[in-house]
């Protein structure tokens, strides 16, 4: 395993995804576990080197540490429609890591996006 293939690994199970199917992984208590979150945040940032990522996550805890937000369908809708502009998947697992802010999306048209 290169350290590309680590990362994006990590980088699934940190937006509580299967790095497999992309399936949402939403009631397994270990990935929803606040501090196997950070550990998987910590790795993605010394894996990457990523500054942008630790800065998320600091934003992230500034902001209570709640990681829940309440969307809209146009927030849905205007996400989908930068996914299809980018010539992306469309699909539910790629519309949780849009709003999770993954950094699948840095470095392209998706991350310019104001809602991502």
């Amino acid at each position: 395993m290169n350290r590309e293939e680590a990362i994006a690994i990590i980088d699934a199970l940190a937006a509580g995804c299967s790095p497999f199917t992309g399936e949402v992984l939403e009631d397994h208590p270990i990935l929803n576990n606040r501090n196997v979150i950070r550990a998987l945040q910590t790795a993605l940032v010394s894996l990457s080197g990523s500054v942008q990522l630790g800065a998320v996550q600091k934003n992230q805890s500034d902001a209570g540490g709640s990681s829940s937000v309440e969307l809209t369908k146009a927030d849905v809708s205007a996400a989908i429609d930068v996914l299809k502009a980018a010539n992306l998947t469309t699909s539910y697992s790629a519309l949780t890591r849009f709003f999770l802010g993954s950094r699948r999306f840095l470095d392209t048209p998706v991350s310019d996006s104001p809602i991502f």
